[in-house]
């Protein structure tokens, strides 16, 4: 029979992806680790765990697991949590959020969590809204922020922190930064650089180019530190929250573009499951990210 000692096991090897760490970190011998994992694998009759040379890699099959052993370790703690009357000060965090809110206000939120709960694992993704449905329901993230205008999730709790004033940008050295005003049609076949990791506002920006008919020629960046420094260079242009390039509109490195935005500025969304438990160490993480995110409103 599955045991949730085996569970939390488990869940340590997915973590590291090594069962040398997970061993460390649970303080057993790595013998006793590969057999609990072993055991369960027998239990389940699937293949957990994908062993390629030294590298350890989670199977579709451990995939599915680690969401359900997450939940079984948050049923867990709210039990203890209710029954008992303690707070937990130890255990994990995933969170979802794009790296522009991440560079920008997460510093401050994690100083002030970290303060008080040190050893509290914390995690953080790029955004991504098109997992984030099912990563919800399963319990694989605990949090998700994304600036986006609205979300059609069911069960999902919703929480608006603020709004994200938006900016055209470009060197200023581009042609367009020269122009009193920038149309449209202005934009047509212009170069536009756009993160893959704060894809929630890029979408909606996409939308207003397709209603005005303007076509773009658009480079993908997995990073926006990447993405600006080539914007520096006078490469193209781009959209993005106003916060995130303040320094250099400040130096005039890049410079803000005068273009009405066809669109509100959107608001930053804070998101998490409706029938998720939200234990002592959610409730202080979503309430330091409430703060420092209206601090900087």
């Amino acid at each position: 029979m599955m045991e949730f000692r085996q569970l939390r096991t488990f869940r340590a090897v997915a973590d590291h992806l090594s069962f040398t760490r997970a061993a460390k970190r649970l303080n057993m011998a790595q013998s006793s680790v590969s057999a609990q994992i072993r055991a369960l694998e027998e239990e389940l009759t699937v293949k957990l765990f994908d062993r390629i040379g030294r590298r350890v890699l989670l199977t579709d099959a451990g995939t599915k697991l680690y969401a359900y052993a997450k939940r079984v370790e948050g049923m867990t703690e709210e039990i203890r949590s209710e029954v008992t009357g303690e707070t937990y000060t130890r255990g994990s965090l995933t969170i979802r959020v794009p790296e522009t809110l991440a560079a920008v206000y997460m510093p401050a939120v994690v100083e002030r969590f970290h303060a008080q709960h040190p050893d509290v694992r914390l995690k953080f993704i790029n955004c991504s809204d098109r997992q984030l449905r099912e990563e919800l329901n399963s319990g694989s993230i605990d949090l998700a922020f994304l600036i986006v205008d609205a979300i059609h999730f069911k069960q999902v709790n919703v929480r608006m922190l603020r709004t994200e004033p938006m900016v055209l940008v470009a060197a200023a050295s581009h042609p367009l930064a020269a122009k009193k005003r920038v149309r449209p049609m202005d934009l047509k076949g212009q170069t536009f650089l756009l993160p893959t990791t704060d894809c929630s506002y890029r979408k909606s920006f996409e939308r207003s180019l397709a209603r005005a008919h303007v076509a773009v020629k658009i480079l993908d960046f997995s990073s926006v530190l990447s993405m600006r420094f080539c914007l520096e260079r006078g490469v193209g242009l781009t959209v993005c929250p106003e916060v995130a390039v303040m320094e250099e509109l400040a130096n005039g490195t890049l410079k803000r573009l005068n273009w009405e935005m066809p669109d509100p500025d959107p608001p930053v969304l804070m998101i998490w499951h409706a029938e998720k438990w939200c234990s002592p160490l959610l409730r202080q993480f979503m309430v330091f990210s409430e703060e420092v995110m209206l601090e900087g409103s």
